[in-house]
């Protein structure tokens, strides 16, 4: 047996193979394992390794068949899935309000003593109508329970399910050919036929054979039946398990008025007879003679993701109750986790730094300040000096000399102004330096790790779902030092500080500072190696100070003779040491005169021509750079410009192509550009970096390609500054900037035209070097000219205006591009959406004032079999400025509704003014431009809507939310107080989950906004929603204490209220471990004994999840029952011993001890 097999705790089946290939889809690491001739799916979801098999036939015995032979395989299988597909009650509850839609999940929850799942035997037919309960089998796990409760509570609490993107993650998994299987069908799909309107002919499907008028389709089931895409409904009830298949209506509805079952398939009670398991099924049909085969693959995928999400809660101690393999006695840091942190950058600038010349840089080490530095128990040796004076080098050659002190921890990081974000930005830093340690020093990071690990199972993938962030970061870095000080000296090196931009620079300057002061006392030394240029506002208090131009001279001739080495004449000359008196301590000076002194060599000229050229050049850097760009040529301007202004680095052959395309050109194909053009290849593009930057710019290696960029920083600070001024004097230099973007953007919307692009729909981006960044970068470049005000009417000609053929390739492309399709442009965008989404103002006042002059236009028309449906079509009599303002993608969205969820104030405006917009219009999601405003906290955009007259301030979205749901919801108080001011707002509208905007903003924890809205006549603090919480147990539950004290000061707060469940605000708060908020509880009389349906009391639930401080407030109180037994026999003490709460476990004895 494997290690992995070994370590399998977790026993998933599929009843059928459809209800498999979802299942092996969200694995990782999958493997294939044979055992006794039965096929086996082994691999790990979250922590948990876990094996999958298929059923071989349907029905109760062969599954329970399947669960015995796979115990007897991976014997330490601790909990059991069942996971398929199965048939709803379409309509249940008390008042049969509830409904289930296709799609949607039921999980077999146990009800009062009885299991989750019943079991039934009967035949299958409708003249068959013998009905034999055999009984209810067994409860799943506590561990599987206690995370579905924990899930359901997440669900209710808008934690929010990852439902969707567990679905989208599990499609990427899927054959292309079968992926639209498991696309969510639609609600058009999803019909329910009376229960009188039986199925014509069992051997054939509906379609073409039932009267579908006569169903009810999901649209015309009311609110309770809505739903988005891709969110299902989870539904907690019992399941009918039978011997049969029930495909009659009249016993479906026998079975829920006699034993309440919501759901019934055919396998799991073969596996609960003698087992505890947990069943999940995804609704495919309505049990009745209607199947519907459309959405047995979409369930499946359904059930399947919601069973992955009941995992991520389950924690790995109650499944790694096994012996350990010898991976994880290892004190190896997780790989995931490192990968999180690493980026493929983050060493290259060192890689870059070039190596020094033999017998450079060795007085570093006899410098007094140095000297000093190293024997002191703490310090911050900075290097300060002027750009290219040898800053880099020189700690380069320090961090080598540390690196031998093999008992130290020696970390370090350069910054790279011209390199991508991570490079150039603290966060890099905090991610590389925390990298270096967890390698190194794992053991102090375990916080780190901890918050990885739940941040995975909480939110997904590293990268995608979730991200580091620069505060996290900077907080475990501290904590791990204070943890490695206790046993190693730590040396820690950063370059080119400056480089992170000078408002971070400071700041982090102040808190390396900082981090020394106050450090504890230890054995070990703390010591910090920081290059920056000099800013005089880091000058006051740094006790070690080196300022290498006034000590590099000896350096610098080294250098030069080094370099001039090969020329005898020379070597043999004055002109070495000219060059080193002349370059005043600046390392980069030295180096671009060298250069221009062998070109002379090697055009034979003369030493008086060389010493006088020499002496021509300015000694200032900065008058050096303009010598070099006197006379640059269109090209080199435009070279220049991609290097300054791209959006990050580009590779060498990105910008081959980028300099190629030339939209004054009549080229219509890339062919022809590349037939025409003296670049035919990256080695002549090295060529010709070389020569158009006049040698500023270098070609330099970069993650798996090389990229452009200057050769040093100060080279890109000139030409923004003064340089690109030089060039065009006649313009400021904000406009000389946006004129650069202008011609940016029309490049890359010009390569997006190019005949090539249109005529394939998938890119192989080796044959497409410039796509990717055309497609991505145009808006911000657009952004940039119009933030400018530099006019780019032309925008329009480039997109052939009003035709919107080419923004439709753009879409096209952006969903092969964005790992999300659905985070990119939707069908339909036009180009007055993109301009309106990112407040490009110019363009869109372009537009407007065009359509004055057009006749209007028709996007109705889109004809499913045109491949370019959206072509514009002219028609007279139309009111055209309207069509352009209101017209809509396929989400429904309109230029107003992106302008105002985006906070573009000014755009807003301009559509107010000018477009004659509709300003209360819905999108697909149900939700208008002051929905989207008053969610996103835009009071200004707020004020402009509201002043209209127009807009509806309850107007509902599907979820049932207002605008005064999402400003309090997301804490805008400000939007609250100018929403309530209409005296239009229904402040006790309830939302599809029953909820106020009061208790949704006691979940999310505004208290300023709880505070506004408890001052308004009418609100009722004991709301219930339909799980039955009240805004009491939405603070409690979330552990925010100011708000459950302000519910508390009202005097109205029924404390003691039970949801559906038979929770209290007590039994939410302890099982959660809300310290706080329990004392406050507990204070104002709360019930400690309390019990839920299942019998259990706050102690119960806080004992479980392994609440110490929680057990310890409890058990101060004289009235709590320490021994309370729930309907299974489980107390507090046996409920903390199965969990391994050991600090738990002594107190409830020491307390039963003084009982007795």
């Amino acid at each position: 047996m494997t290690s992995h097999e070994a370590n399998v705790t977790v026993g998933w089946i599929a009843p059928m193979a459809l209800e498999l290939t979802p299942a092996v889809a969200i694995l990782e690491n999958h493997e294939k394992v044979l055992k006794h001739e039965t096929l086996y799916h082994v691999g790990l979801i979250a922590r948990h390794w876990v094996v999958m098999v298929v059923c071989p036939r349907i029905g109760t015995a062969s599954a329970a068949t399947v669960l015995a032979d796979m115990r007897r395989s991976f014997p330490n299988i601790k909990h059991v899935l069942v996971v398929g597909i199965a048939g709803g009650m379409p309509y249940y509850g008390p008042s049969m309000q509830e409904q289930i839609v296709l799609g949607d999940v039921v999980v077999g929850c146990p009800q009062g003593s009885e299991g989750g799942v019943a079991h039934y035997e009967f035949g299958a037919w409708e003249g068959e109508n013998e009905l034999t309960p055999r009984g209810h089998t067994l409860h799943p796990s506590d561990a599987l329970l206690s995370a579905v409760n924990n899930l359901r509570s997440d669900h209710r609490m808008r934690v929010g399910t990852k439902i969707p993107q567990i679905l989208s993650d599990l499609r990427k998994s899927l054959a292309e050919e079968v992926l639209p299987e498991f696309e969510d069908p639609g609600s058009e799909q999803d019909y329910l036929f009376p229960d009188n309107y039986p199925h014509r002919d069992r051997g054939k499907l509906c379609e073409g054979l039932c009267d579908l008028t006569t169903s009810k389709r999901r649209n015309d089931r009311g609110a309770k039946a809505t739903r988005k895409e891709d969110w299902p409904r989870i539904h907690y009830g019992t399941i009918g398990s039978a011997n049969a298949l029930v495909i009659s209506s009249e016993k479906r509805n026998e079975l829920y008025a006699k034993h309440k079952t919501i759901c019934i398939e055919m396998e799991s009670a073969g596996v609960m007879g003698n087992h505890q398991a947990l069943v999940v099924r995804g609704i495919c049909d309505y049990a009745d003679s209607h199947k519907n085969k459309k959405w047995q693959n979409y369930a499946a995928a359904t059930a399947a993701a919601y069973a992955k999400e009941v995992l991520l809660l389950v924690p790995p101690a109650r499944l790694d109750e096994r012996v350990a393999s010898e991976g994880n006695r290892d004190q190896k840091p997780p790989k995931t986790c490192l990968q999180s942190l690493a980026f493929l950058q983050m060493n290259f600038r060192s890689k870059e730094i070039t190596e020094t010349t033999k017998g450079t840089c060795e007085w570093l080490l006899q410098h007094r300040s140095y000297k000093d530095w190293v024997a002191s128990d703490r310090g911050l040796l900075w290097i300060k000096g002027k750009p290219g004076s040898g800053k880099s080098t020189l700690l380069k050659y320090a961090l080598d000399h540390s690196r031998a002190r093999q008992n130290d921890l020696v970390l370090s990081f350069f910054f790279h102004g011209r390199g991508d974000t991570l490079q150039r930005t603290p966060l890099g830093l905090f991610r590389s330096l925390l990298h270096q340690v967890l390698k190194q020093e794992p053991s102090s990071l375990q916080d780190l790790t901890e918050t990885f690990k739940e941040n995975c199972d909480g939110f997904g993938q590293p990268g995608q779902d979730w991200h580091w962030h620069q505060e996290d970061l900077q907080r475990f870095l501290e904590s791990s030092l204070l943890k490695v000080l206790e046993v190693r000296s730590v040396w820690l090196f950063i370059d080119a500080l400056d480089e992170c931009g000078k408002e971070s620079a400071v700041q982090l300057f102040q808190w390396l500072k900082s981090l020394l002061r106050t450090l504890p006392p230890t054995t070990s030394q703390s010591h910090i190696f920081v290059t920056c240029r000099h800013f005089p506002i880091l000058d006051r208090d740094c006790e070690f100070e080196v300022c290498p131009e006034h000590e590099n001279k000896e350096d610098i001739a080294t250098f030069v003779r080094d370099q001039l080495s090969c020329s005898p004449m020379l070597t043999a000359s004055p002109i070495p040491a000219l060059i080193s008196s002349r370059a005043s301590g600046v390392f980069l000076w030295a180096r671009l005169v060298v250069d221009k002194v062998k070109d002379l060599d090697r055009q034979r000229a003369g030493l008086k021509k060389i010493k006088a050229e020499i002496h021509s050049i300015p000694q200032d850097l900065r008058e050096l750079y303009k010598t070099l760009i006197q006379g640059m040529s269109k090209d080199s301007v435009k070279l220049i410009q991609w290097i300054c202004f791209a959006l990050r680095p580009l590779s060498i052959d990105e910008l081959r192509w980028a300099m190629v395309i030339d939209v004054d050109s009549p080229h219509r194909s890339l062919r022809a550009y590349q037939d025409t053009e003296d670049i035919p290849d990256n080695d002549s593009m090295r060529i010709q970096v070389q020569a158009l930057s006049r040698g500023l710019a270098e070609v330099a290696p970069s993650s798996r390609t090389q990229v452009v960029q200057f050769i040093h920083q100060s080279v890109k600070d000139f030409f923004v500054e003064d340089g690109l001024l030089m060039i065009n004097s006649s313009m400021s230099i904000d406009t000389v900037i946006g004129m650069a973007h202008h011609q940016l953007s029309r490049i890359c919307i010009h390569s997006l035209a190019m005949m090539e692009i249109s005529e394939v729909t998938s890119y192989n981006w080796d044959d497409f070097p410039f796509l990717a960044y055309a497609t991505t970068s145009w808006v911000e470049h657009t952004k940039e000219c119009d933030a400018r005000r530099v006019a780019q009417d032309d925008l329009l000609e480039l997109f052939a205006w009003p035709s919107n053929d080419l923004v439709e390739l753009w879409v096209r492309v952006c969903q092969t591009i964005y790992v999300y399709p659905q985070r990119g442009p939707p069908d339909g965008t036009s180009l007055i959406h993109i301009m309106s989404k990112h407040g490009v103002l110019g363009p869109v006042a372009a537009i407007l004032q065009r359509a004055q002059g057009l006749r209007g236009i028709d996007r109705t028309d889109r004809p499913c079999e045109t491949p370019r449906p959206w072509t514009a079509k002219l028609l007279p009599g139309m009111g055209n400025v309207k069509v352009y303002s209101n017209s809509k993608d396929s989400l429904d969205r309109t230029p107003l509704s992106y302008a105002s969820e985006n906070g573009h104030e000014a755009m807003v405006k301009l559509l107010l003014t000018a477009g004659e917009v509709d300003v209360d219009v819905k999108d697909k999601h149900g939700r208008t431009s002051l929905s989207y405003a008053s969610g996103s906290g835009h009071e200004a955009i707020v004020k402009l809507l509201l002043t209209t007259g127009e807009v509806d301030v309850d107007s509902k979205g599907f979820s049932g939310w207002t605008p005064l749901f999402y400003a309090s919801a997301n804490g805008h108080e400000a939007i609250v107080k100018l929403l309530l001011a209409t005296d239009e707002v229904d402040v006790e509208a309830t939302d599809d989950d029953g909820q106020t905007p009061l208790s949704i903003t006691c979940e999310r924890g505004s208290e300023a906004v709880v505070k506004l809205l408890l001052t308004i006549d009418g609100v009722n603090v004991n709301s219930k929603d339909w799980l039955d919480w009240t805004p009491l147990f939405c603070a409690s539950s979330t552990g925010h204490e100011a708000i459950v004290k302000l519910l508390l000061t009202t005097g109205e707060v029924d404390i003691d209220a039970k949801d559906e469940d038979g929770w209290t605000s007590l039994s939410h708060a302890s099982a959660r471990g809300h310290e706080s908020v329990i004392k406050l509880l507990l204070l104002n009389k709360a019930d400690v004994n309390s019990t839920s349906d299942i019998g259990r009391t706050a102690l119960s639930y806080a004992s479980e999840n392994g609440h110490e401080a929680v057990v310890k407030l409890l058990l101060s109180s004289d009235e709590v029952n320490v021994d309370v037994r729930d309907q299974q026999g489980w107390t507090p003490l046996s409920l903390a011993y199965s969990n391994e709460h050991k600090a738990i476990v002594k107190l409830l004895l020491a307390e039963l001890t003084d009982i007795d």
